[in-house]
This record gives C-alpha cells, structure tokens and sequence, in this order.
C-alpha cells in the first residue's frame, strides 16, 4: 500500500502546484463542465482498466511463485486504480465549491482555485489511467507470448 499512497501524494502534490501556477496571475477559472467531462472519461478508463486487469488469465502459467506474484501485482494495481478512482471522486465533490484561497508567502501572494485543483486532480488521474490501458494490454500480450513459447518448449 506503500507505492500506492506515495504516488498518489505526489500526484496532489503536483496537481496542488499546477493549480497554483495557473490559478496565479492570469487567472483561469475552473469550469464544472470541463470538470464533469474529465471525470465521466475517468469513470470510463477506470472501468476499462480495472475489467482488464480482471480479465487476465493465470490458468495457464504453470509455475506456482510466478503465478502466486502475478496475483499479488493485479491485487495492487487493483487497489491502485480503485484509490485513484476514489480521489478523483473526492476531486468531483470538492469542485462543487468556487472557493478559492490566497497564499502569501514572504511577500508574493499565490491564488488557489479548489475548482482548478479538482479538475487538475481528476485530469492527472485520466493520465494514470490511460497509462494504465496500455500498461495492461502489453502485460497481457507479453504473458500469452510467454505462455505459448513455454508449451512450445513442453511439446518439442
């Protein structure tokens, strides 16, 4: 649960510094629209990943320790893709608010959007996902080369 919750800390801490990037200066408003339509395509690439992470079959690799890792890695990208899913719920629910806070450090005043932020968040979180399809679809088809390549050794 470890690399978990680290990168999902630094994933805040990166969306938090974005926000106060562009929440400073010329400032750009955050937008329930942009934030509800982010979201819907989260909620989308969540269930995409999450039904391929499910889907992979393991009945064909023999080896038990192999077998035995394989489940606990989908376990923990499973556990991985449900907690980011929940932040970005969470980022839904705070973007309701058009709360917006000033920071002012020694002398320089920086703004932060909480609508800004939840679209940050959820955003950052449809690239984690994204990245995440791809992640499984070449885990997939490396495994079933490997399979074949292993019955292969078995028969000849």
């Amino acid at each position: 649960m470890k690399p978990i919750v680290r990168r999902l800390v630094g994933q805040m801490v990166i969306a938090v510094i974005l926000a106060l990037l562009l929440s400073s200066g010329p400032s750009i408003p955050g937008s329930s629209s942009v934030t509800g339509a982010l979201y819907t395509v989260v909620g989308v690439a969540s269930s995409l990943s999450i039904s391929m992470a499910i889907s992979i079959d393991l009945k064909e690799v023999r080896e038990p320790r192999y077998r035995s890792k394989l489940k606990k890695d989908i376990r923990t990208l499973l556990d991985s893709l449900v907690c980011d899913f929940s932040i970005a719920s969470f980022a839904l629910l705070a973007s309701i608010t058009n709360k917006s806070f000033t920071i002012t450090f020694s002398g320089i005043s920086l703004s932060l959007s909480i609508s800004l932020l939840s679209s940050i968040i959820i955003a950052l979180s449809l690239v984690y996902n994204l990245r995440n399809i791809y992640a499984i679809y070449k885990f997939k088809a490396d495994l079933e080369e490997r399979i074949i390549r292993e019955e292969e050794r078995r028969k000849g």
